[in-house]
């Protein structure tokens, strides 16, 4: 799975939340296929279907959502703990930008994926001390 799908099978939450936000904002599924370019929609609700970011953020447009929060839910409930990537803190830390560049390597793809996508969200530079200061 690459950075910019999400896989609903197996994730029976999401479908629930996406069939409870659609009902809210008071839409069938065929009106948010008919809106959406897809005929996807009954499938994602069921968790039988990947579905792409992209369509998460459409989605929570069309149903006027403020924050993919609404339709995810709490990250750690999506992604089982032993999938979180491990960061080395105390004297395990990387000491070097080589010893850095070291152990991100070993990482997986996916692992490294998951890295970065948790320094977008928290805006914080890898290397970094803490969060940027406006």
């Amino acid at each position: 799975m690459d950075g910019n799908t999400t896989q609903a099978k197996g994730l029976p939450q999401l479908g629930e939340r996406l069939k409870a936000a659609r009902e809210a904002a008071g839409l069938r599924q065929r009106e948010v296929e008919v809106a959406m370019g897809t005929s996807n929609v009954s499938r994602w609700e069921a968790g039988s279907h990947r579905m792409y970011v992209n369509d998460l953020l459409r989605l929570a447009l069309l149903y006027q959502i403020g924050s993919l929060d609404e339709l995810l839910g709490p990250i750690e409930a999506l992604v089982p703990e032993e999938d979180w990537p491990r960061i080395p803190s105390g004297d395990e830390a990387p000491s070097s930008r080589q010893e850095l560049l070291e152990w991100l390597e070993e990482l997986s793809p996916e692992a490294l994926e998951k890295l970065l996508a948790a320094r977008k969200r928290s805006q914080v530079p890898l290397g970094s001390r803490g969060p940027k200061r406006p």
